[in-house]
C-alpha cells in the first residue's frame, strides 16, 4: 500500500474469499483451495488419446507435460482425463488439446489423422 502498511491475515482471507465467490460464479466445480496467487489453473491441458475416440463420445485422454527446463518434449504424467469429443473421430495414440468447462473436460483440438 501506498502509506507503507501491510495487510493483516483478516484482509488476506477476505480477499481469497473474493476470489472464491466470483470464480465460483463462473465454475461451480473451481476451487481457491492452496493455490498461490498466480498460479496456473491449467486451463487447457495437452494430452493423447488413449483407444480411437468417436465424434459425440467421451473417452480417456492421457495427460501430458514438459520440464520447466523449456523444449517441446513432453512426458506422460500418469494422469487420465475422460473428455468429450464433439468434433470428428480420433484416432488412438493422437495429441490432443483438452478444455475444462463447467459441465466436465472437452476436447478442442486434435492432431490430425
Amino acid at each position: 500500500m501506498a502509506d507503507g502498511s501491510v495487510l493483516g491475515p483478516q484482509a488476506i482471507n477476505q480477499i481469497r474469499e473474493l476470489i472464491r465467490d466470483f470464480y465460483s460464479q463462473i465454475d461451480p466445480s473451481w476451487q481457491l483451495g492452496n493455490v498461490q496467487f498466480g498460479e496456473s489453473r491449467k486451463p487447457v491441458v495437452i494430452g493423447k488419446t488413449d483407444v480411437a475416440h468417436n465424434k459425440g463420445a467421451t473417452g480417456t485422454i492421457s495427460v501430458y507435460k514438459g520440464s520447466s527446463s523449456g523444449g517441446y518434449s513432453l512426458t506422460d504424467t500418469g494422469e487420465n482425463i475422460s473428455a468429450y469429443n464433439r468434433f470428428g473421430n480420433i484416432a488412438s495414440g493422437k495429441w490432443v488439446a483438452v478444455k475444462r468447462f463447467v459441465h466436465g473436460w472437452e476436447i478442442i483440438s486434435a492432431e490430425c489423422t
